[in-house]
């Protein structure tokens, strides 16, 4: 349990550090669901991310969000893609719950501390279940081959 706890601790690192990337992705922030969280897309799907090559808007989202090869974060990419369509549930269910939200902080104060980490979920094993879905989800199901840095994390 505490191997997959630091495991999930790590995949919310890489989640929280890809969030900070470029401003020059597929999607912009909007409005409403998910505590305001949530992302639309924006007119430009398909120019300014990498590896968004020969994306067409009018197939957004890709039936397979992996074919966008880039990880990316929630807002563009595999990552983005995959909170929108075969995630969105997961990623409504995490950040649409205040348990799941201050678990996530918790963790984001850890960085790199395995023990923080495991205090983190025992505090909260409510939110660390809503989030671990969501990583299993983004990571291990929908974004395996863009995400495949991070495949460590999966079960």
């Amino acid at each position: 349990m505490a191997q997959r706890i630091g495991i999930f601790g790590a995949a919310l690192v890489f989640l929280l550090a890809c969030s900070r990337g470029d401003d020059g992705g597929e999607f912009s922030e909007g409005s409403g669901g998910a505590g305001g969280m949530a992302t639309t897309v924006a007119a430009s799907v398909g120019t300014g991310g990498e590896g968004d090559a020969g994306a067409d808007a009018s197939a957004y989202p890709p039936k397979n969000c992996d074919e966008l090869v880039l990880c990316g974060d929630y807002s563009r990419g595999c990552t983005g893609c995959a909170v929108k369509g075969p995630c969105l549930m997961a990623y409504e269910g995490c950040f649409g719950d205040k348990s799941c939200v201050e678990f996530n902080m918790c963790m984001a104060g850890c960085e790199d501390d395995v023990g923080c980490q495991g205090g983190c979920a025992m505090g909260n094993p409510l939110g660390a279940e809503r989030y671990n879905a969501l990583v299993t989800c983004i990571i291990c199901d929908s974004c395996a081959t863009s995400c495949s840095d991070s495949a460590s994390f999966c079960p």
